[in-house]
């Protein structure tokens, strides 16, 4: 879920693109398998060709969005809110 998060929002993105993303969130070392699995799991869609990558929007379950609250608060250096 913490990748797919941070696939910007309605938005295509070229396969290199994507690989550029993944990069940045893991040190797993096979963006192919992530993007794969972003797919496999509805996470992500795909065209067929495979050229573009896009987020399929859901809303994240209870405890995926606390989580991301909670990054999203120490990446800006701000106390995170209570819940």
């Amino acid at each position: 879920m913490v990748l797919w998060a941070g696939f910007p929002p309605r938005c295509s993105l070229a396969e290199a693109q994507v690989k550029t993303l993944l990069s940045r969130q893991h040190a797993f070392a096979d963006d192919a398998l992530l993007r794969r699995a972003l797919c496999d799991h509805g996470l992500v869609s795909r065209t067929a060709d495979g050229r573009a990558y896009r987020r399929i929007e859901r809303r994240p379950p209870t405890e995926a969005a606390a989580l991301l609250r909670h990054l999203k608060a120490s990446a800006s250096g701000r106390p995170e809110a209570a819940t």
